[in-house]
């Protein structure tokens, strides 16, 4: 008995880690305006953790809002690429 509970221990914690780890991918997807359920179906079909590393690997930088027009800029640009107001400190 002892093996069959050191089992389902094993596999619990293993599978609530995984599904945690796809919450946050969909949480940051959002936060960087990326297609979130995209990334959580491809990380969570691609196998042997794939999907995760792709995810990381293509996940790009987090945007900003620009102080004048607010459209979404790459954090530390000095200019916005819409509006050309500058973004300096």
């Amino acid at each position: 008995m002892p093996e069959a509970l050191w089992f389902g221990s094993t596999f619990g914690v293993f599978t609530a880690a995984f599904f945690l780890a796809l919450g946050y991918i969909y949480g940051d997807a959002k936060r960087r305006q990326k297609p979130a359920w995209a990334w959580v179906i491809a990380a969570f079909l691609i196998p042997n953790f794939i999907g995760f590393i792709l995810y990381f690997l293509f996940r790009g930088p987090l945007l900003g809002p620009c102080r004048s027009c607010g459209k979404p800029i790459r954090g530390g640009e000095a200019f916005c690429s819409h509006c050309g107001y500058s973004q300096g400190s």
